[in-house]
C-alpha cells in the first residue's frame, strides 16, 4: 500500500482494518481502498493522484471556516473547529434552531483552543456551543 493512499483512506474513513462477525481481522487492501475512495468520488489510482487528493482536501479543510456537518451528544457541548485568519479578533455566533428558535454569543479568536496553523497563517481553533441545544438539525453561522 503506498503511504499516500493509506493517508487518504484514513481521512476519508475508510478503515485499514476490522474484525468481521467471526472476530477474524481483515484487512482492507489497496485496491478496496482505492474502490472505496472511488464510489465516493475521490480519484485514486496511483500514488500521484492519492497525493493530489491529499492536497485537495487539505486544501477545502483550510479555505473554509466551519465543518459541513457536526454531530454532537445531548447534553454536551459542541466542539466546533473554526478556522479563521490570524488576527480575527471577536467572532459573533448565531445558531438557527430546528424549531425556528435562535441563540446568539460571541467569543474572542484567541481565547479559544488553538488546534493548528494553516498554510496562509489561519488558524483553526476549537469552539464551545451551548450544552442545552435541542435534539434536531441546526445551522451554525458565524460572522
Amino acid at each position: 500500500m503506498t503511504q499516500a493512499l493509506g493517508a487518504l483512506a484514513r481521512r476519508m474513513g475508510v478503515l485499514p482494518e476490522y474484525h468481521d462477525v467471526r472476530g477474524e481481522r481483515v484487512v482492507a487492501t489497496p485496491d478496496t481502498q482505492r474502490a472505496l475512495l472511488s464510489a465516493m468520488g475521490v480519484a485514486a489510482a496511483d500514488e500521484a493522484a492519492a497525493k493530489a487528493a491529499l492536497r485537495r482536501l487539505e486544501e477545502a479543510e483550510w479555505s473554509r471556516a466551519l465543518p459541513p456537518v457536526l454531530v454532537a451528544r445531548a447534553g454536551e457541548p459542541a466542539r466546533v473547529p473554526l478556522t479563521l485568519p490570524a488576527g480575527t479578533g471577536a467572532i459573533d455566533w448565531r445558531i438557527l434552531l430546528e424549531d425556528g428558535a435562535q441563540r446568539d454569543g460571541a467569543a474572542e479568536l484567541s481565547a479559544l483552543d488553538l488546534l493548528a496553523t494553516g498554510p496562509e497563517g489561519q488558524q483553526r481553533r476549537l469552539m464551545d456551543l451551548p450544552a442545552d441545544l435541542p435534539w434536531g438539525y441546526h445551522e451554525l453561522q458565524v460572522a
